[in-house]
């Protein structure tokens, strides 16, 4: 049963067929949208749980030490090594509208973006955590 006026009960049936199947559609569409951000937030959640892990325990490697393009101290343990690393640098003393520095999951392709104005590349190369 639902109300159309305040004390005046109409039954449910009574509703016009295209309002039913339109609210079944966009409840459809709704659950389906909530659906998808939901999967993506625990893919974003479980990557960063892996990642935080995986920085919790890892404590360096000692191998391999051949082949790097840095001379590495006997002590020196690896992080990471970044392959395609990007040095910028700003050109101008003061560069509005800058990004917001954001976490990235993933592999990127960083040509495939242009800097802002006041920003240039100055080198690439492979980059070495130790």
């Amino acid at each position: 049963m639902t109300t159309t006026s305040p004390g005046t009960l109409v039954p449910a049936t009574a509703l016009p067929t295209w309002r039913v199947a339109w609210a079944d559609r966009e409840n459809d569409r709704r659950r389906r949208a909530h659906h998808a951000e939901l999967e993506a937030w625990r893919h974003r959640a479980d990557e960063l749980t892996r990642q935080r892990i995986e920085a919790a325990t890892f404590l360096g490697c000692t191998e391999p030490r051949t082949g790097l393009p840095v001379e590495l101290d006997p002590y020196e343990l690896v992080f990471r090594i970044i392959p395609t690393a990007e040095l910028v640098e700003v050109v101008a003393r003061h560069v509005p509208g800058l990004p917001q520095p954001a976490l990235s999951v993933g592999p990127h392709n960083p040509s495939s973006r242009t800097l802002p104005r006041g920003l240039r590349v100055a080198d690439t190369g492979v980059a070495i955590v130790t």
